[in-house]
């Protein structure tokens, strides 16, 4: 084994939010609040549901769920300012993350964040931990690499342009403040979400048909032509964003960027850690060589984790990526795993480590650890 690379999910393992659920939940107005969020609780299944279908082939990515939230925030009329406003006010830190970060810094392991989450919460994390905006992937527009060189130097020299990065990133509100802009977003919405739930009933058939998934998925992509056909920005915008796989950093997308990671860092995938908590995590699980999963019940990211942690604190990675760090071999990490996991068994108020075994031995009994754990950070 040799240099490590850590990337990491934020929200959940860094940070203490959906930020997603945040929006539908406190920061749109309350008429539409009360038509969205049922609606987008059924497109939040049949998103899982799609993925878990067509994963075999690398189709649909999982992950979508931020973008619907981020264009009903556009709908409402919500400026870029106002979300990095709420983001600052309610995305507390996960117990824990900042011990991960300083142990990372001071042994000289480059640090990533990816996540499915608008740039919001991610970016505000990053400039307060001096994360490089180019080890910074999220949902919307990716940088270029002229922009990755350009936000980080401006933040070497002293400058801290967030807003100007966040607008970067996400140069979408507007939208909702003028016609016939406004109108074509709210008939495009209440068109999609109808489609995918008619896609997600299917789905939950013990025998789905492919044909009426096919004629269904075509619909879906036929609602972006009607739009383009009033406003051209508009369907340029959710198209980017809903129907192009850089627009979603979602599970597919989340394994591609640990392969660009892997190539940009010049390490072998065996030397790649990622973290994550839930189904969009599972492809970067997977992937990575080692993929931990930290309080997580979702089955399809355990089932893809090499270490699962059901912990309530995230200190308590320190000593696993110490140990990664510090062993040459894969017995070496296996044995110095199996300690760790003993340690730990002895005093469950630490948590608890399971290993890829304990997880396809036991995974009901896993999950409901993790819950214990996942629901203990919740309540700080």
């Amino acid at each position: 084994m040799g240099k490590l690379v850590y990337a990491t999910d934020v929200e959940g393992p860094v940070k203490n939010i959906d930020f997603a659920w945040l929006i539908l939940e406190k920061l749109i107005p309350k008429g539409l609040r009360s038509k969205y969020i049922e609606r987008v609780k059924l497109f939040d299944e049949y998103d899982d549901l799609r993925w878990i279908h067509e994963r075999p082939f690398a189709g649909h990515s999982t992950g979508t769920t931020p973008v619907i939230s981020a264009l009903i925030a556009v709908l409402a009329g919500l400026t870029n300012e106002e979300l990095l406003r709420a983001a600052k006010k309610y995305a507390i830190e996960t117990p824990g993350a900042a011990n991960v970060i300083n142990y990372l810094k001071a042994n000289n392991i480059p640090l990533y964040f990816i996540t499915s989450s608008a740039p919001f919460v991610p970016l505000i994390e990053a400039y307060r931990r001096d994360v490089p905006s180019s080890n910074v992937y999220t949902m919307g527009k990716g940088l270029s690499d002229e922009d990755k060189a350009y936000f980080d130097g401006m933040r070497k020299a002293g400058t801290k342009p967030l807003s100007q990065e966040v607008n970067r990133r996400f140069p979408f509100t507007g939208f909702g403040d003028i016609e016939p802009e406004r109108r074509l977003l709210t008939e495009f919405l209440d068109a999609y979400l109808n489609v995918c739930e008619e896609m997600r009933i299917e789905y939950l058939k013990s025998d789905s048909d492919e044909i009426t998934l096919t004629k269904l998925g075509k619909k879906q992509f036929n609602l972006l032509e009607v739009v383009e056909k009033e406003s051209p920005a508009l369907a340029a915008a959710i198209g980017h964003l809903l129907y192009k796989e850089d627009g979603i950093m979602g599970a597919h997308r989340k394994r591609q960027v640990l392969e660009e990671i892997q190539n940009k860092e010049g390490v072998e995938r065996v030397d790649l850690v990622y973290v994550g908590d839930g189904i969009v995590d599972a492809d970067p699980l997977d992937y990575a060589g080692l993929g931990i999963s930290v309080n997580c019940t979702n089955k399809e990211a355990l089932l893809s984790s090499d270490i699962n942690m059901a912990i309530p604190n995230m200190r308590q990675l320190i000593p696993v990526i110490n140990t990664i760090n510090q062993c040459k071999t894969s017995d070496e990490l296996t044995s110095g795993l199996k300690t760790l996991q003993r340690f730990l068994k002895g005093d469950k108020t630490r948590g608890r480590m399971f290993l890829t075994e304990d997880i396809e031995a036991d995974l009901e009994g896993v999950k409901k650890i993790n819950r214990e754990f996942k629901n203990l950070i919740k309540r700080l």
